[in-house]
């Protein structure tokens, strides 16, 4: 079937041709190929671009190359010539250039000037033979490489050069690269070299501030002489051994030098774990005092960053001034169930509230009701604001430098991370005096610091020249999805370096959390200076939403609680990402020693790091002979991430491909052994080597990566399921099931002296050997054809050390957690205890979801400017006194 043309080129209709010559295009697309015919009539048809004479081209065909008269076909009786008009006209017959009249056979290809192919069709004379020489497949790529070969081209022979000359030129600057990073690697080496001499000269001084408490350390370092920039010599007695190179630093030296002790300070007395681990004793003695007093106040650590959403209460910054190092602190979170509070102390605070909470239990023989100390005298109780902090949220002004008016809606953020609102406002310049016709409710003046002013005004728009005054307008709207507790909400927002002017709004009754309607409108006069125009480009404005609550819910808390007054925790509500994929410890060998795995990489010197990307493929034994790759299940919310499904009875290997960049250090030499152990039915592993088995090995061999400078190294082993005489494996999984496993290879790896282990925890399905048990399963199974899919991938870190490092381990301060000891009154917390290392995994996570909520406003804000500015000039708003010629866009 195709498209018939007429004579003059246009179409007669669609129909198969039954005894007429005809040919019919061929294209590299093949839905365009085989679409249309152009028959050749008795006698002679003309083939040209029509340039010639009107109506004198029977097949009009254009495109480079095509000539007015081009060819013409010839059917005499049935015999069709292909006959050039001119020596200029580009025709090919099967490949061959033609000069002169060819008679064409059925199935030829015929291409007219490079870029029209056609095969010749002959109904008649397909009838009479049918021809030896006609190809199975006559496409376009056929003609094209047809004709390639016929033109003396070598398509193999090209490649090969091609590629020869990539790889010399790959060589060649991959040599170049060498030899600058080896030159670079000596002079580092040497200057390390340099540095640690030095630090071994001075390792016994240093030795007695190491035995130090921090205090003390800190005592110490005050009584030595003062670093000055401008003195010619460091005269400290640390350093009296090398004046010589001391004297010759320069400010650059000395503030390393200052930078470097502060880090290491910081790193060495203040670390989280022993804040938590040495202050958990206090912790626990204010709980017990507390719930024996009867009274109701909760006490827990926990981590306070200073981050846009979450700043630092004013205790807490004072705290993170003097230690330039340390950016999370460690807090006690005291919830106040009586009066629906909650407050948060230091760790000094704390410290020197429990003397006064020891006082009160050792004096007092009856414990005194809540109700008869006031809160003011209590030790246990802060005072508490009316208006509770609902969250915060941030505007961006930068569209006051084009100037556009825009219209936000942000979240309104708590210091955890969590959204508990939103805030519909607008930000709009003054750019006339027509503008400003209606008067808004308020309006204020702020000065911003005035830098020196100089001519170069490059940069900046005409309505936000130095020294003039500009104005404009925040509205903030309306409010929505703020909580129903809340009874009265109000909204408060100021510049962030201007915490002595702030706006306010109107407290606004909260009805069952409907839309809040503040329609307040605050008009903001300022002088333009540089300050000015550096805030509005980067810098947000802050607004602080409160509210008083109708009842707290931890007042729910305090009667739900029975008088033991067991204190809460609730997690952060992490990111919706996937769960964590199970990590199980290696499969313990008897061949080899324990490896000492549970030391710190910071223990030894770490000589090179490299990232291995590990291949995992369970084969089964196919009817053709061969171990093909079993079917993988993917999915993000799978235990392991994949589910191998397995056939019962069959024979199977396991295939472990390991894959990394290039590198001479790291030369894999063979797989010493494979083990696979732990089965059971649930993801976590106890870690207890149970139904081991030492699978079959095969030599491992290195594998080509062509086109990347990459190493892979597999090898295999056989594994027989049934020898580890577990019933998991024998039989056929349950529908509600999973089996998992954990598989453990020892890889040897040249000059070194310990083998590398690859863990890897395997889930796996096992059914009959007909397959899939439902429809579902089928259709699944059709899914992961590709056998690249068939497989389960984990990213290793392997850490090389050098051997003269593995005896030597720094010498750590150790830290007592405190803990576990008793207090007094502990059997009244019901098993309650201070948080520790899951603190800082949730603190982890509320800091991530403070981070990507803050670069969400900022790729929004940015967006929407990018769309207000996408209208056209002639519609966008222009101050007075600004001509055409200057309507254009300030970056």
């Amino acid at each position: 079937m195709g498209v018939a043309m007429k004579e003059d080129g246009g179409t007669v209709g669609v129909f198969s041709p039954k005894k007429t010559p005809h040919l019919i295009n061929l294209n590299e697309d093949p839905l365009m190929a085989e679409c249309l015919l152009y028959y050749i009539k008795e006698g002679v048809t003309r083939v040209g671009n029509g340039e010639a004479h009107a109506n004198s081209q029977d097949i009009l065909l254009y495109g480079p190359s095509i000539l007015p008269e081009h060819c013409r076909f010839e059917n005499d009786n049935g015999i069709v010539r292909l006959v050039p008009f001119s020596e200029e006209a580009v025709c090919y017959v099967n490949g061959r250039l033609v000069k002169e009249a060819t008679e064409l056979q059925t199935g030829s290809r015929v291409i007219l000037a490079k870029s029209h192919v056609f095969r010749f069709n002959n109904p008649s004379q397909r009838a009479r033979k049918v021809p030896d020489e006609e190809p199975n497949n006559s496409d376009w790529n056929f003609a094209q490489i047809e004709l390639l070969e016929k033109q003396g081209v070598d398509l193999k022979q090209e490649m090969e050069k091609r590629l020869v000359l990539l790889e010399e030129q790959y060589k060649r600057e991959k040599m170049e690269a060498d030899v600058l990073f080896e030159q670079q690697r000596k002079n580092y080496e040497a200057k390390i070299e340099a540095l640690q001499k030095t630090v071994e000269e001075q390792s016994m001084n240093l030795s007695m501030y190491s035995s130090m408490a921090s205090e003390d350390f800190l005592a110490s370092v005050q009584t030595l002489p003062s670093m000055s920039m401008s003195h010619s010599g460091f005269h400290v007695d640390l350093f009296e051994s090398h004046s010589d190179v001391v004297e010759n630093w320069g400010e650059r030296e000395y503030g390393l030098v200052l930078h470097a002790f502060k880090k290491w300070r910081s790193h060495r007395f203040t670390s989280l774990r022993d804040d938590l681990w040495g202050n958990a004793i206090f912790l626990k003695e204010a709980n017990a005092i507390s719930v024996e007093l009867k009274k109701k106040v909760q006490f827990q650590f926990t981590l306070l960053s200073d981050t846009l959403y979450s700043p630092l209460p004013q205790e807490f910054a004072a705290i993170m001034m003097e230690d330039e190092g340390c950016k999370t602190i460690v807090g006690v979170e005291v919830q106040d169930t009586k009066n629906g509070a909650t407050h948060y102390w230091t760790l000094e605070k704390l410290r020197h509230r429990l003397d006064q909470m020891r006082e009160i239990y050792s004096n007092e023989e009856i414990p005194p009701s809540p109700d008869t100390v006031s809160p003011n005298g209590d030790p246990f109780y802060d005072r508490f604001p009316w208006f509770r902090l609902i969250g915060r949220a941030y505007v961006y002004l930068s569209n006051l430098f084009y100037p556009l008016p825009l219209l936000h809606r942000v979240p309104i953020v708590n210091d955890h991370g969590d959204v508990k609102g939103y805030l519909q406002v607008a930000v709009q310049p003054y750019i006339d005096d027509s503008d400003n016709s209606s008067p808004p409710n308020h309006s204020a003046r702020l000065h911003f610091d005035e830098e020196e002013t100089t001519d170069n005004t490059t940069g900046i728009p005409p309505h936000l020249q130095l020294g003039n005054d500009f104005t404009f307008k925040l509205t903030l709207a309306k409010g929505y999805s703020v909580e129903p507790d809340y009874a009265d909400v109000f909204c408060q927002f100021r510049f962030l370096h201007r915490s002595d002017e702030t706006f306010s709004t109107d407290p606004i009754k909260n009805i069952n959390g409907d839309a809040l309607s503040f329609s307040y409108v605050q008009n903001i006069t300022t002088r333009v200076t540089r300050s000015f125009i550096e805030y509005i480009k980067s810098q947000p404005i802050l607004l602080e939403v409160f509210g008083h609550y109708q009842q707290h819910p931890l007042h729910k808390d305090a009667k739900q609680e029975t008088s033991t007054g067991t204190p809460r925790h609730t997690p952060p509500r992490r990111l919706q990402l996937p769960p964590g994929i199970p990590i199980s410890a290696p499969v313990r060998s008897s061949r080899f020693t324990p490896l000492p795995l549970l030391i710190s990489p910071s223990a030894s010197h770490v000589a090179k790091k490299i990232e291995l990307l590990v291949w995992v493929e369970i084969c089964e034994l196919a009817p053709s002979g061969e171990y093909v790759p079993c079917r993988v299940t993917h999915g993000d919310n799978l235990p392991c991430r994949g589910v191998f499904v397995l056939h019962q009875g069959l024979q199977r290997r396991i295939r472990i491909t390991i894959v990394h960049d290039s590198d001479e250090e790291v030369k894999w030499r063979d797989v010493r052994e494979v083990l696979v152990g732990r089965i059971r039915t649930h993801p976590e592993s106890d870690d207890e080597d149970e139904n081991v088995l030492s699978l079959g090995l095969f030599p491992g061999e290195y594998l080509e990566c062509l086109g990347e400078d990459k190493s892979l190294f597999r090898f295999e082993a056989a594994w027989d399921s049934s020898l580890h005489n577990s019933h998991l494996l024998n039989r056929v999984t349950p529908s509600t099931e999973n089996v998992y496993l954990t598989l453990s290879a020892y890889v040897d790896l040249e000059n070194c002296g310990m083998p590398g282990i690859v863990t890897k925890d395997l889930s796996i399905l096992i059914y009959g050997r007909s397959g899939p048990r439902s429809l579902k399963e089928f259709f699944t199974s059709q899914i992961y054809k590709n056998p690249d899919g068939n497989r389960l991938t984990g990213l290793y870190e392997l850490l090389l050390k050098r051997a003269s490092d593995l005896g030597m381990q720094r010498r750590i301060r150790r830290v007592l957690d405190t803990s576990n000891a008793y207090v007094r009154g502990e059997e009244n917390l019901s098993g309650w205890r201070p948080l520790g290392d899951s603190l800082l995994f949730d603190h982890q996570w509320e800091l991530e979801k403070i981070s990507r909520l803050e670069q969400v406003e900022k790729v929004r804000h940015a967006l929407l400017l990018r769309e207000a500015l996408s209208v056209p000039t002639a519609f966008l708003p222009k101050p007075s006194g600004w001509s055409s010629k200057e309507e254009k866009v300030y970056p």
